[in-house]
């Protein structure tokens, strides 16, 4: 959030971030970057104030942050959708 609220970019699907370390501190994990999808469930919505869109967090290992850099997030996340179709993040 401090991010968007000091660049004023925001995220959209299939962008993708570094976390400079793991996700979350108090546990050996490897996941070491995020990127977004529009979450399967709640999709996109439309408001009095126009159309908007739900995104969810997929965490990343250091290795596929680097396959979706240099080949296409997009179709990184085409193949985890394969094995876990609500994107759910497993740290181990």
């Amino acid at each position: 959030a401090r991010y968007v609220f000091r660049t004023g970019n925001r995220f959209d699907q299939h962008h993708h971030v570094t976390l400079n370390g793991p996700i979350a501190l108090d546990t050996a994990t490897q996941i070491t970057a995020i990127s977004f999808v529009i979450d399967p469930e709640l999709g996109t919505a439309t408001s009095p104030n126009g159309q908007f869109r739900f995104l969810q967090v997929v965490g990343l290992c250091t290795d596929e942050y680097e396959l979706a850099k240099e080949w296409n997030c997009a179709g990184l996340l085409e193949y985890v959708k394969k094995h876990s179709l609500l994107f759910v993040t497993d740290l181990n």
